[in-house]
């Protein structure tokens, strides 16, 4: 292991004991409560915390950003303090985790290096480091060498190392805007298998409920898959992100139980096919639509994924 795997390694034991430490103090918490009323409800928010804060052997991080002042940022799905508040570890969904995401080899946002880690649990076990100005240089040396789009788009599909892999992942800086899209629009997300449309929703939705906190909150947002597999596989992502309490249901769950498997009359069947139904289904929809009684809540927004 070299040194500067050590030295990460011993950050991540640092930030994990100080991560355990917050568990402690959140457990602890509901005891100070005035009466047991206060309790209950006490316990109910810091269980939810504690929930957030991951389990006692997931990675602290999973990237670092290196400013061109110095600075220093550790990026997890959690926040993590120490006794004296001083952030360990930033929420990735913090504003100051946002250069991470969106410096690209044209436009770094102040970063010199970012790193991106590879754990085994809260583990070092490798990392790989972009340095934006060998970047920007790789990038020049590309265009410079007129490589056709075709061929640039298989390189970046293919599986590699070095620094066809580091422009690769500037990517990320386009799906980060898709993430941070306002919350007061229709957003649709349109790409091919593999291209990271579910895996942008998910993000999407959880730091919409970060970043609009006081208006937002879990229990109103519902999450509709294509089957039963896709969602099974969606409600691992956001309790890994921190989120707890999403509605998420295949789109087959939306409606009551039908019976299949009926014999009907000839003619019925016939009526059932023809195109004016659809004119009468529309009518029929439409008219069980009900306004819902003011909840103070605000209105809900949708992502659509293709």
């Amino acid at each position: 292991m070299t040194e500067e795997l050590l030295r990460e390694q011993r950050y991540f034991e640092a930030a994990a004991v100080e991560r355990e430490r917050m568990r402690a103090a959140l457990a602890l918490a509901p005891a100070a409560a005035v009466n047991s009323g206060a309790a209950v409800r006490l316990r109910r928010e810091t269980d939810k915390l504690i929930e957030r804060l991951g389990e006692p052997d997931d990675p602290v991080a999973f990237a670092r950003v290196d400013s061109d002042d110095g600075e220093t940022f550790y990026i997890g799905h959690y926040g993590i303090r120490d006794e004296t508040r001083n952030v360990l570890v930033v929420n990735w969904k913090a504003p100051a985790a946002a250069p991470f995401y969106k410096a690209t080899h044209r436009d770094p946002h102040g970063l010199r290096r970012k790193r991106n880690f590879t754990c085994i649990g809260n583990r070092v076990v490798s990392f790989d480091d972009i340095v934006f100005a060998e970047l920007s240089a790789s990038v020049a040396d590309l265009e410079a060498g007129d490589v056709p789009d075709d061929a640039l788009l298989a390189d970046l599909n293919r599986d590699r190392t070095g620094a066809m892999q580091e422009i690769v992942r500037t990517i990320q800086a386009a799906q980060y805007e898709l993430i941070r899209t306002p919350l007061q629009q229709l957003l649709v997300i349109q790409g091919g298998p593999g291209t990271g449309k579910t895996a942008v929703a998910l993000h999407r939705v959880s730091w919409l409920l970060y970043d609009n906190r006081e208006s937002l909150a879990a229990a109103d947002v519902l999450i509709i898959g294509p089957s039963s597999t896709f969602t099974r596989y969606t409600r691992t992502v956001l309790p890994a992100l921190g989120d707890l309490g999403v509605e998420q249901r295949a789109i087959g769950q939306l409606h009551p139980p039908v019976k299949q498997g009926r014999s009907e009359p000839s003619h019925l069947t016939r009526l059932k096919g023809e195109a004016r139904m659809a004119g009468l289904l529309r009518r029929a929809l439409y008219a069980r639509i009900a306004s819902l009684p003011p909840t103070g809540r605000c209105t809900p927004r949708s992502v659509g994924v293709h």
